[in-house]
């Protein structure tokens, strides 16, 4: 993930590794797993190289390392 020198209020929280089944859910590795950051109803930003910057809001999490 490639955050914008010029923004400071940017949290890099992971990365997309790929997209997952067809309601457009991603399979993303976070680099803090027991961050707060991530929780349904937060909104996130995406951006990398070579792709604007767009939000989303979180509409649910599943752990698929969970048991």
């Amino acid at each position: 993930m490639r955050i914008d020198q010029n923004s400071t209020s940017l949290i890099a929280l992971g990365e997309i590794i790929k997209p997952h089944g067809l309601k457009g859910e991603l399979k993303f590795y976070l680099y803090n797993p027991s961050s707060a950051n991530m929780a349904v109803g937060k909104m996130v930003q995406l951006t990398g190289k070579n792709i604007p910057k767009m939000e989303f809001e979180i509409e649910g999490i599943s752990d698929s390392s969970l048991p």
